[in-house]
């Protein structure tokens, strides 16, 4: 069980939607989330999420988050603390706003992204990717696979996205990831 590292993993999927031109960064969650359409929170941006800035209320433990059972409604309905942009706060509700924006936006669950365009690809057959009580893919952790196939996502990333020629992944969203950030 690879716990937040999960969070990267869904940070490199997002690259293949924003190459595919069905998500961007500046994107309001808003077009995902109809909830939020009119409120504070429509200011929230799919970069907000990935950053850890989306501004909403969060706990540092994940106990309400495992309690809910739904942990994209926890996200949805999660008051707003601050402006989004405006603070960093390591957010697990943040990330597990991310697989059900990926989904909307490019028409599978991340999972099924993941071993269709990232995993298979690589040789990684032997992997899981724990859901929440209603079927939401999990953002925050849940991903499960061995030491030498995390280690052949590691190796991905540093020969910039490409693997046996292929270029898997977004050179240019790699580099966007990996940049310094204050």
């Amino acid at each position: 069980h690879v716990m937040s590292i999960t969070k990267s993993v869904v940070g490199l999927l997002l690259g293949l939607l924003i190459e595919d031109k069905k998500l961007t960064l500046e994107q309001p969650v808003a077009d995902f989330v109809p909830e939020w359409r009119g409120t504070p929170k429509a200011a929230i941006t799919v970069a907000h999420l990935l950053a850890n800035t989306s501004g909403l209320a969060d706990k540092r433990t994940t106990e309400d988050i495992y309690a809910s059972g739904d942990f994209v409604k926890l996200a949805i309905d999660a008051e707003l603390k601050t402006p989004p942009g405006k603070a960093f706060f390591y957010s697990n509700l943040s990330a597990n706003l991310l697989p059900h924006v990926a989904k909307i936006a490019g028409g599978a669950a991340l999972d099924q992204v993941a071993r269709e365009r990232l995993f298979g690809p690589l040789g990684i057959s032997d992997v899981q990717w724990d859901l929440d009580k209603v079927g939401n893919v999990q953002g925050m952790s849940g991903l499960q696979m061995s030491t030498r196939d995390l280690a052949a996502i590691g190796q991905l990333i540093v020969d910039r996205g490409r693997h046996c020629g292929e270029q898997l992944l977004p050179e240019a969203w790699l580099r966007e990831l990996t940049a310094p950030r204050s």
